[in-house]
């Protein structure tokens, strides 16, 4: 750490996270990892799946988690702003081959990052991912505002129309540039 304002976080029963505000000591050596807020942290799955609000929603994400790794694409488990989250990702045009497609949070709601599409940050849009259509299609079908579901979205019974979404956008993504 820089001695700057940052987010403590040390790691709790059940695989928990607990954010702490403060300024970081550099001084004082070991104890919590420190992290720059913005910074994602990586973390197991099991980790993550633990801090979900119930076992349907936990049961959901942890299918989607299977059924992505069976179709050999990556995912990233991370604390981002304290809280947890699976960011599932395809290759895709960018700097580092692959392309966020979408999160799953513990309250049951998944993010479909329009902005990744658009090339937000790599710079590289996919055209076909980013027209008005595509957004309008995509956020009807999941019921999405601003691009997140509602809470309780991801259950067991949605893990196939979310893996037809990737499959009917041909994901991997990298074909789509």
């Amino acid at each position: 750490c820089d001695g700057g304002t940052h987010v403590v976080r040390m790691w709790c029963g059940r695989g928990g996270v607990a954010p702490a505000f403060g300024e970081a000591d550099d001084q004082t050596g070991g104890g919590p990892e420190c992290y720059p807020d913005e910074e994602d942290v990586p973390v197991g799955v099991d980790e993550v799946l633990a801090s979900y609000e119930s076992d349907r929603l936990r049961q959901a994400t942890a299918d989607l988690v299977g059924s992505w790794r069976q179709r050999g694409l990556k995912l990233y488990a991370v604390v981002r702003g304290g809280k947890p989250l699976v960011t599932f990702v395809a290759p895709g045009p960018a700097a580092s081959g692959s392309r966020t497609v979408l999160t799953s949070y513990p309250d049951g709601r998944i993010y479909v990052s329009f902005s990744a599409f658009q090339g937000k940050n790599s710079g590289i849009a996919i055209p076909a991912l980013s027209t008005d259509e595509f957004i309008a299609t995509t956020s009807e079908r999941f019921g999405l505002t601003n691009g997140y579901s509602t809470a309780g979205w991801l259950t067991p019974e949605r893990v196939p129309e979310v893996l037809a979404f990737a499959d009917a956008y041909g994901l991997p993504i990298a074909v789509k540039a």
